[in-house]
């Protein structure tokens, strides 16, 4: 065990040292806790031994975009900004794998994942050794990936010492296609990846995207989109939910939002308002705002402005109208804008799932 270390303050020459002993070693990243060793048939085989067996290729870090390169068969045009961005960053890549590396870390299509960390001393150590470092979560298989090295429970003879500064596993995306394939979602949102590389995105099996909607008491707009999503849409892989900005907890949705949501097949009564928080705003990959002011309200909160749809300029508005104090044909007005948003919006979200 390596001495009490922070993040990012131990020095390069000795994280060479500790990847030139051909050991497994332990560190922290910008995402989790990860554990690797440097590029070789043997390292393959101490990591799976590690994660039990593991079957899945593991992924590879290179200190720069030559040493990815140099990996890969192509290198599409269509990610360079992309990379620009996110590249170091919570990002991994899925290239096609040039042929003669280890099998351990090319799936059976011939693919490979690659990333470049932002933890600049390892970045600075493998340019150093000459060698990329063959990377995998230090967890086993059906555990949540750690964050400290407080959290690991895979022994590891050699570990620096720290905590990972995301706690969100990248994201992983295959651009081996026309189209950039989300294969696990992570810290790098899904439709942000959309906007960089101008390509409308895929999702494989098993990703859930989370969407939000938001408006001012949550009792009547954002619960009427909420729900009707859910029922139009149900058998899509979406977690629904709505919030307000007034900070109203507990309350029903209004009588008319009932009425109305239930003259189109539409069960509002078991809803409950939600203030709209960070943490709200940090699980959304999509939010949908009622209003110019809701969506002031979460960019203020720290919102990624990639996951932001107005829901009023889905349907050419300058907002959707707060139907509350209204008598019941305004709230029949509403509730048929936002049928019509929601018409347009599923259409759209149909199309990222990959079959």
């Amino acid at each position: 065990m390596v001495g009490d270390t922070s993040y990012g303050t131990m020095s390069t020459e000795e994280i060479v040292k500790l990847f030139q002993t051909g050991k497994v070693v332990g560190f922290p990243t910008d995402t989790v806790y990860g554990m690797g060793c440097l590029l070789s048939e043997d390292c393959v085989q101490k990591l799976r031994e590690l994660k039990k067996g593991r079957k899945k290729p593991f992924a590879v870090f290179v200190p720069d975009l030559d040493s990815a390169k140099e990996l890969v068969e192509e290198f599409p045009d269509y990610i360079n900004t992309l990379i620009k961005k996110h590249w170091p960053g919570g990002l991994t890549l899925i290239f096609k794998a040039r042929k003669g590396l280890p099998s351990g870390i090319v799936s059976g299509e011939g693919k490979i994942g690659i990333r470049i960390p932002d933890f600049p001393p390892l970045i600075e150590a493998m340019k150093r050794l000459g060698s990329p470092v063959i990377n995998t979560s230090a967890n086993l298989p059906g555990e949540v990936p750690p964050v400290s090295h407080k959290d690991v429970r895979i022994p590891l003879e050699l570990m620096l010492k720290g905590d990972s500064k995301g706690g969100i596993p990248s994201t992983v995306v295959d651009v081996t296609g026309e189209r950039p394939v989300i294969i696990r979602m992570g810290a790098v949102k899904v439709f942000e990846i959309e906007a960089i590389t101008g390509k409308t995105i895929l999702l494989s099996e098993g990703n859930v995207l989370n969407i939000l909607y938001v408006c001012s008491g949550n009792t009547c707009r954002s619960p009427m989109a909420q729900y009707h999503l859910s029922y139009c849409a149900r058998e899509l892989p979406l977690f629904i939910r709505s919030c307000g900005t007034l900070g109203f907890s507990g309350s029903p949705a209004s009588e008319n939002a009932i009425k109305v949501m239930e003259e189109i097949g539409v069960n509002l009564t078991a809803h409950r308002s939600t203030p709209v928080s960070r943490e709200l705003i940090q699980w959304a990959d999509l939010i949908l705002p009622m209003e110019p002011v809701h969506r002031e309200e979460v960019l203020s909160l720290g919102a990624n402005p990639y996951t932001i749809l107005p829901f009023y300029e889905i349907i050419d508005l300058e907002k959707i109208p707060d139907p509350i104090g209204r008598d019941i044909e305004f709230y029949r007005e509403v509730r048929d804008l936002i049928v019509k948003g929601n018409a347009w919006l599923e259409k759209h979200l149909r199309e990222r799932f990959n079959p």
